[in-house]
């Protein structure tokens, strides 16, 4: 059976934490409402790695050293047949100074103890315990055409 194929948007987020414990978000102007961890879209032929440290780069002005693949999240919409796929990473393995000119938004650093203090981008929450936990996860949420969420399913996946 032939489908039109739907439109995939892959893109990269990380979790960066530094030795007080506290993670860096962007409180973002232009996008959507509360703060997200940074990262941003896959160009060209660069692969998912160099997609995250480059956008780290770009945004914050921090180098990253390592990261740890902490899973994805694959929203579909059936209003626009679009899928978009963010691919999660944590690190506490960077240096640099954080900008003060972040094109996307201003940065901040958040105590973990505090988050619950805080408002976040929709669905940010969410993927806490993939960002903070162990274990690789997949978190699938799927929208109807009057944007209501009609599934959300979230799978360990195991070595």
């Amino acid at each position: 059976m032939t489908r039109p194929m739907d439109e995939t948007i892959v893109t990269t987020m990380c979790a960066i934490v530094n030795d007080r414990n506290e993670a860096l978000f962007i409180d973002r102007c232009r996008h959507w409402n509360g703060l997200a961890f940074p990262g941003g879209h896959i160009e060209g032929a660069e692969s998912i790695v160099e997609c995250i440290k480059r956008e780290i780069l770009e945004e914050t002005g921090l180098t990253l050293h390592s990261v740890q693949f902490r899973g994805w999240t694959h929203f579909y919409g059936e209003n626009n047949r679009e899928r978009y796929f963010v691919f999660h990473f944590y690190t506490r393995d960077f240096s640099g100074q954080t900008r003060t000119d972040c094109p996307e938004g201003r940065l901040i650093w958040i105590p973990l103890d505090r988050l619950h203090e805080h408002t976040f981008a929709s669905g940010m929450t969410e993927r806490f315990p993939m960002f903070f936990g162990e274990d690789t996860q997949e978190l699938y949420i799927q929208w109807n055409d009057q944007n209501d969420r009609v599934r959300i399913q979230r799978e360990l996946l195991k070595p």
